[in-house]
């Protein structure tokens, strides 16, 4: 299980779920001499962390690792292949868990978020380039080190990085507060320090973060809500208090914001308007102080709610259209505690869940999802669950492009290839 509250300043209540560019002229750079934090854009110094491979991923579609009530489908319709393992960098001396995993689009751009286990606020930001076509290379091209910061989540576009943060540091937050909202531009792959900005929010921590036409959008914990902000964080175009939110995602026209609680809820948002819609509740996501997470693919919410599973939703009327429940703890040999999901990631007919310390599994649906609509026959078969050499408690996945990102906290990003059979 993943925490994502701070309450007090000295005492960090949890961890919260379990970016790199190159610069010919220099390796390092610091924004000024009393910079919090470090960029790096030589590649050649961050590929000592990264192994290169080429090992085929089996699918165990034994019902010994579902639920009970649970039958897998027995025949993938493709292959995977895990192509490279980063291990996570140190800060000061001190190793960062992954925590999440962004990436653009179906481009060959993504971000790894770090944070600090334990008391210190310590963070950092990896640029992967992702294989494409028919490169098989993953690249770690930048990165930013932060000395007073926890990084929770990142997301990144063609030309920005935003972090969402929690410190406890007078540069950036303000008094009684420890959520931030963090950005840098780059260019290419290269990391610019001197453009960064930050706006302190309300909270404990930011949770999840994404942009999105004209603005960012922020949520920051169980006692604050969404934050939206203009590109440049001079102007907060608005603050909705949303109690334990967790997560934000935006399409066209939505903006839904997951929250916890004695039951969970998507609440659903005019884009344009930011005027809500309807909020729709369901059972799960009521671990206190989880990591739990919605993605939009098309016209669906796909909903990460701890114990309950994935929910799949329709977002036009709040319909619950599948459910893929969580492994069985016993049958796989592990303490109920450590065994829910805390995030989802689904494009096409797949959908990769990660499930803790049970890892990632994997579901097909019967149709695109991208292109879903409203009463459309939507079926899912969960395949079974992803081997790997050795176990990991998974925090996040991101699938975009053939590609499955995988952050295993500690144990740093897993980046595996999927090819149709």
């Amino acid at each position: 299980m993943n925490i994502i509250n701070k309450k007090f300043s000295l005492r960090k209540i949890a961890v919260i779920f379990l970016v790199s560019f190159l610069w010919i002229s220099c390796s390092v750079n610091k924004a000024d001499e009393g910079s919090d934090f470090t960029v790096i854009n030589n590649e050649g110094e961050l590929s000592s962390r990264l192994d290169t491979l080429d090992i085929d991923i089996e699918v165990d579609t034994t019902e010994t690792a579902a639920s009970s009530k649970t039958f897998f489908k027995k025949t993938p319709s493709f292959d995977l292949k895990l192509i490279a393992e980063l291990t996570p960098p140190e800060v000061n001396g001190s190793p960062v868990q992954a925590t999440m995993v962004s990436i653009l689009g179906g481009s060959a751009r993504a971000a790894v978020s770090y944070n600090e286990r334990g008391l210190a606020y310590k963070g950092a930001i990896d640029i992967l380039q992702l294989p494409s076509g028919n490169s098989r290379n993953l690249r770690i091209r930048s990165g930013i080190l932060f000395d007073n910061a926890d990084v929770n989540a990142v997301h990144v576009n063609e030309n920005r990085i935003w972090s969402a943060l929690a410190s406890e540091s007078s540069k950036l937050v303000d008094e009684g507060e420890y959520s931030v909202i963090r950005q840098f531009s780059f260019n290419g792959f290269s990391i610019s320090g001197e453009s960064e900005v930050n706006a302190s929010l309300p909270g404990f921590a930011a949770n999840s973060t994404k942009e999105f036409g004209d603005n960012v959008f922020i949520t920051s914990g169980d006692n604050a809500g969404l934050s939206v902000f203009n590109l440049d964080l001079s102007e907060q175009i608005a603050f909705i208090r949303i109690t334990d939110a967790r997560w934000v995602d935006v399409n066209d026209d939505w903006v839904v914001v997951l929250s916890g609680g004695d039951n969970g809820s998507l609440h659903k948002y005019d884009r344009a308007s930011l005027q809500l819609i309807e909020t729709y509740s369901f059972g799960g996501a009521d671990t206190p102080e989880a990591k739990n997470t919605v993605e939009i693919v098309g016209n669906l919410a796909m909903i990460a709610a701890g114990k309950s599973g994935t929910h799949i939703m329709d977002l036009t009327n709040g319909q619950l259209l599948a459910n893929i429940p969580i492994p069985d703890p016993a049958r796989l040999g592990l303490s109920p505690d450590v065994v829910t999901t805390n995030a989802v990631s689904a494009e096409e007919e797949y959908i990769f869940i990660s499930n803790g310390e049970a890892g990632v599994y994997v579901a097909e649906a019967n149709l695109n999802l991208n292109e879903f609509r409203s009463g459309q026959n939507l079926t899912v078969d969960l395949i079974g669950q992803l081997k790997f050499d050795e176990k990991q408690s998974v925090n996040h996945v991101s699938y975009r492009g053939n590609n499955l990102i995988i952050a295993t906290g500690l144990g740093g990003i897993k980046a595996v290839r999927l090819s149709r059979k």
